[in-house]
């Protein structure tokens, strides 16, 4: 409720005092507006006293101060306690504004003037609204002016201030200057007197020297002889110089470790753009400003695809905003190749685009980035979210192009990695997960066309099919960290298909959380031996050093290859008469590859990749295992033969290190074991 100002006013021939009495505030709390017509005295949020002046005051003049003394004419009200505080007062001193005075005029007309000066009232008592708006408006507009004219005097006194420091500072620094050059001035003089000294002195020497120098033979008999006979045996011990030191010193250089920055595969997550301290120079050099800008574009096109009645105008901005999206992610990838954000959210909209072939290949783009990203730096929910939408995706694809083979393989696979949680399995099948049951439905639909179009599906015209249901529900116990249902089920279906090359690798790894290391090493072995071909044809890259670019394509001519063989050919008369000079064991060895090989075995290794990552985990998981057996050599042929497929993993570069240190140090404890038998 707002409170009713209490005032009392007074005046003179010069000034008018007002006298506000505010209680319940304190001084910080009141604001006070002085202008010509208008004063207003502010106490948010109940308090106001506003007075419409009768007639103008100088607001540049006038003041106001707060104090606790109420005046002398009203009766101060009694303290409710010993402790409670007076009421705050305002005292209000308006300067009113002088009459100019008329030439000519008599004390008679300047008493009238003066009684004239007093006011009849301290505010305007009838006047219309319009016109009192109008009042104030102006003096509040003149006090506004007022105001801005004494900040920017204000301003510019600060800046001369500023100015005038600056200058004060500059005369400091340039006698200080000064003072320098004067001393830097009086020593060059005085090294210069003295240089002028020496060189006067050296002078001196070299005439008297001059003078003594014998020209007779009988001059060698005169005291200058003497004087160099006596300084002679003196000569050769001042000028001859000591010893140095012929002891070795041992000198220990210790520098600072040098720690290689590798950039990791973390990259094309949002939050390192995020916390980065390398910002670029230019915001539109940012990945993350082009994907931002990009799910924009995607979310307006989701708004116009949510809604049923869609004109063929709003059609055509949807296939624009999802266009525009696509560009936006392309130039996010230009400048971050690894950004698998990106790549998913472009193969959304190619799909909506019906762009196929485009989305296949951005899935499998994706899919490859994922598989080449070391464990360490991606968390295990979104690993699984992220192979459920492109799987999901691609298996979309494929399905809208007519590959329904290849879409029911990927949806699958996608509802393998799209595990339920513990209470979403106890819900019915309706309320369970969207994107479980929605994959679900599109497996259905999928086998539902191919029956009706006779095609036969992977469970009635092939082995692997048979056991899908059985490999997800063993990654179902995977993911669930039930271990030992997982080994069982892998273990049926190995019972039934010995060769699976997915159950064994999986029955692996999971045999080493259960710590049956001996079982695991086994299934490992086993899946070497199984994919011996693709190794193999890893071991004849590595010899020859790698695939050229020019050996990897697919595209050569027979008359290529019959040239080869010829030179195969010419080249044997020469290895043969260099086989007497090889032992027999280094023979095989030594044998070049040749270029058809080299194209033969990059090849087979492009066709085969699935069973490359196969290996590669088949080496890492028998290293483990064989480390926890403690056959560390062994171990460590295993993990090069991983490090050799992998080289840029940083976390199995560390392991291999430290397990090669490890072999290292127990080769020299058995060593030294040895020598202190032999000594014994």
């Amino acid at each position: 409720m707002p409170v009713r100002p209490d005032f009392t006013w007074e005046q003179t021939k010069d000034e008018v005092f007002v006298h506000v009495v505010i209680k319940g505030y304190k001084k910080e709390a009141v604001n006070v507006l002085l202008s010509e017509l208008f004063v207003k005295v502010n106490a948010p949020p109940t308090y106001l006293l506003s007075l419409d002046l009768l007639f103008p005051i100088d607001a540049e003049k006038s003041r106001y101060y707060f104090d606790h003394q109420i005046p002398s004419e009203e009766k101060a009200p009694p303290p409710t306690s010993s402790t409670a505080t007076p009421p705050l007062v305002l005292h209000l001193q308006l300067r009113k504004q002088p009459v100019e005075k008329k030439e000519g005029e008599t004390s008679r007309e300047e008493e009238e003037e003066e009684s004239a000066a007093l006011w009849e009232a301290l505010t305007v008592a009838s006047l219309p609204k319009a016109q009192l708006l109008e009042r104030r408006q102006r003096s509040m507009q003149k006090a506004e002016e007022l105001y801005q004219t004494r900040l920017q005097q204000r301003q510019s006194q600060k800046e001369g201030e500023k100015r005038r420091l600056t200058e004060a500072q500059w005369e400091v620094e340039r006698g200080q200057r000064h003072k320098i050059e004067e001393r830097m001035a009086a020593e060059r003089r005085s090294v210069e007197e003295d240089l002028d000294a020496w060189e006067k002195a050296d002078m001196q020497k070299r005439e008297e020297g001059e003078k003594k120098a014998p020209r007779t033979p009988a001059d060698l008999l005169s005291g200058y002889g003497a004087e160099n006979a006596e300084a002679a045996p003196s000569a050769p011990h001042d000028s001859t110089p000591q010893v140095r030191q012929t002891e070795t010193v041992n000198v220990t250089l210790n520098f600072t470790p040098k720690y290689l920055a590798l950039p990791t595969r973390s990259r094309g997550d949002e939050e390192y753009y995020r916390r980065s301290r390398y910002k670029p120079v230019s915001v539109e050099d940012s990945p993350l400003f082009w994907k931002e800008k990009g799910d924009a574009c995607y979310h307006k096109a989701a708004q116009h695809h949510r809604l049923q009645d869609v004109s063929p105008q709003e059609s055509a901005l949807l296939l624009e905003h999802y266009r525009e999206a696509i560009r936006c992610y392309s130039e996010s990838i230009k400048r971050d190749g690894v950004f698998l954000t990106c790549i998913m959210n472009r193969a959304a909209c190619y799909l909506q685009l019906m762009q196929y072939a485009k989305c296949i290949e951005d899935c499998t783009l994706g899919l490859t980035i994922v598989s080449n990203t070391p464990a360490s730096e991606m968390t295990q929910d979104r690993y699984r979210a992220v192979l459920t939408k492109l799987y999901s995706r691609r298996a979309a694809a494929y399905g809208w192009s007519g590959q329904l083979a290849l879409a029911l393989s990927d949806l699958k696979m996608a509802a393998a990695y799209n595990i339920l949680s513990e209470e979403e399995e106890t819900q019915p099948a309706l309320e369970k997960g969207k994107g479980y049951s929605s994959i679900q439905r599109d497996m259905t639909a999928v086998e539902t066309v191919m029956r009706e179009k006779g095609i036969p599906l992977e469970g009635e015209g092939g082995a692997g099919g048979a056991y899908a249901a059985t490999m997800q529900a063993a990654a179902h116990h995977y993911y669930n960290h039930e271990y030992e249902k997982a080994a069982e089920a892998y273990g049926e279906v190995l019972a039934k298909e010995p060769r699976h090359p997915q159950a064994r690798a999986n029955r692996a790894a999971t045999l080493l959380l259960l710590k049956q290391f001996k079982p695991a090493l086994e299934d490992c072995v086993y899946l070497v031996e199984l994919c011996k071909e693709v190794a193999s044809a890893l071991q004849e890259s590595q010899q020859s050093g790698g695939i050229r670019e020019e050996e990897f394509r697919s595209d050569d001519s027979d008359a290529e290859d019959s040239a080869e063989e010829e030179e195969e050919t010419n080249e044997v008369e020469t290895t043969e008469l260099l086989k007497e000079s090889v032992p027999k064991g280094e023979e095989a060895n030594n044998k070049p590859l040749t270029k058809k090989q080299r194209r033969e075995a990059s090849r087979l290794l492009g066709e085969k990749t699935s069973q490359v990552y196969l290996l590669l985990k088949a080496y890492v998981r028998a290293s483990a295992a064989l480390c926890a057996l403690k056959d560390y050599p062994q171990a460590l042929a295993f993990l090069e033969q991983a490090v050799h497929i992998s080289p840029y993993d940083n976390d199995l570069q560390e392991d291999y290190q430290r397990l090669v240190e490890k072999v290292r140090m127990d080769t020299l404890v058995s060593a030294s074991a040895g020598s202190v038998r032999k000594e014994g």
